[in-house]
């Protein structure tokens, strides 16, 4: 384990918290732009419905693209989360090795 090892952990970490939030970010994005989009449908006109399952169906159906918006940015955001977790865990790994090697006197 050299300080280069160490270093790229970290960076890779800081790298991947940076993501995860701008993915979190991006999808919080895309769920405000359907839902005012959505109440701007509803009054207009163009979405009907007795009940609040029909306006759904009819929502879904004329907003088709924001809605596959919204399901590709919170699939890039779980992504963005797997790869923090993936980074958090090698992180933990050198520092498992750094007590490790502190412990025992190893170099």
């Amino acid at each position: 384990m050299n300080e280069e090892k160490i270093n790229n952990a970290f960076e890779e970490l800081e790298l991947a918290k940076k993501e995860l939030f701008s993915a979190g970010e991006r999808a919080i994005e895309k769920k405000a732009a359907l839902e005012w989009r959505k109440v701007d449908a509803m009054q207009n006109g163009e979405i009907e419905g007795k009940n609040a399952e029909a306006r759904e169906a009819a929502a879904k159906s004329l907003l088709a693209p924001e809605y596959e918006a919204l399901e590709l940015a919170e699939k890039d955001e779980r992504k963005a989360r797997f790869d923090y977790d993936v980074a958090h865990i090698e992180v933990e790994r050198v520092r498992s090795i750094l007590r490790l090697l502190e412990v025992t006197g190893l170099k």
